[in-house]
């Protein structure tokens, strides 16, 4: 059994502190990991609101600001979208948008990569648009699969490309110097592909003044080949599994998880887990078996911090994840 067990849900600071998240918290949500609109004025004064709300009611509640690195994501969207096969949508390669376009953060970038006829993949790879159409300022994509739900800040892979993304944008680097003044507890890096994005990271954070725990998260295969090294210079590991699988492929994701676990446990880091985790949640009051036995496999492996970032679960029932958690850190 383990003597400590944090759990995180994914949030968008823009929704505020809303009853789903209270009752998460009666069940013991440790933290969160929060999704932004992006880095503009409106995103930092949500993130400062949200903030000061959660302190009042939480002093102890942590919370997490995940830098997205070069990695493509959808941008702020006023409702959920949902979608059937042969909908299109205008993916706007920035903030301004006009009339039924998406904005999206760093896709223009891959803007001269990406092809008609290219796939494009969402929600950890489990939706796939095929690019329809391309002009300077958005791309059509068009839904291929039976259905599909889409929230604010979903990671965007791009299988076709061979772009490869990578750690510390500029808009992180930014993002960090203005972390100093807010009570943020950690700052998870994306796409860490070796040792010198965290020292880099580190350098950063030191100069700004800044001083939370720094997470790297591991999803690329750079990032899964230089893991004990990445460690060595991170606070925390975070299994990022969705991240993992488009860009790594299937086969890779469990002997990949478990070179992160053993690097982690070998240099004494804390391992976060995240993706996938009791996602049957999202439908079931009850999870399925598969769902405790992963959960069950990495507790004996050393995890004790879990990151559930199912969009459905995330949003509506993080409550019940954090029960059967607890169930299951307790009888492991």
């Amino acid at each position: 059994m383990k003597s400590t067990l944090d759990i995180y849900t994914t949030w968008i600071a823009e929704r505020g502190v809303n009853k789903v998240l209270l009752s998460a918290l009666k069940e013991g949500l440790s933290g969160v990991r929060l999704i932004l609109k992006g880095m503009d004025e409106i995103s930092w004064e949500a993130l400062d609101s949200f903030c000061y709300d959660i302190r009042r009611i939480a002093p102890s509640f942590k919370i997490m600001v995940d830098l997205p690195g070069t990695k493509p994501r959808l941008g702020h969207l006023e409702h959920t979208l949902n979608l059937s096969y042969g909908d299109t949508i205008e993916l706007a390669y920035t903030s301004e948008v006009s009339t039924n376009q998406i904005p999206t953060e760093c896709l223009i970038q891959y803007s001269d990569s990406i092809e008609c006829g290219h796939h494009l993949l969402v929600n950890d790879g489990k939706t796939t648009f095929k690019v329809t159409g391309k002009t300077k300022q958005a791309i059509s994509v068009t839904l291929v699969d039976e259905t599909a739900t889409i929230i604010s800040g979903r990671s965007i892979n791009l299988p076709d490309s061979e772009s490869a993304f990578s750690a510390l944008s500029d808009i992180d680097i930014q993002s960090i110097e203005k972390l100093k003044s807010r009570e943020i507890n950690s700052i998870a890096i994306s796409m860490v592909n070796s040792s010198d994005n965290m020292e880099k990271a580190k350098v950063i954070m030191e100069k700004a003044g800044v001083k939370s725990e720094l997470i790297a998260k591991i999803e690329t295969p750079f990032g899964i080949d230089n893991v004990n090294e990445i460690a060595l210079m991170s606070d925390s590991m975070m299994i990022a599994r969705g991240d993992m699988t488009t860009l790594c492929g299937e086969n890779r994701v469990f002997t990949g998880q478990n070179k992160v676990i053993s690097a982690a446990v070998k240099h004494n880091k804390d391992i976060i887990a995240a993706t996938g985790i009791l996602s049957s949640l999202s439908f079931s009051d009850v999870p399925s078996i598969g769902d405790v036995c992963d959960v069950s496999y990495l507790l004996s492996l050393g995890v004790n911090r879990f990151l559930i970032s199912d969009a459905t679960l995330a949003l509506q029932y993080p409550e019940r994840a954090c029960r059967w958690l607890k169930k299951l850190c307790h009888n492991t």
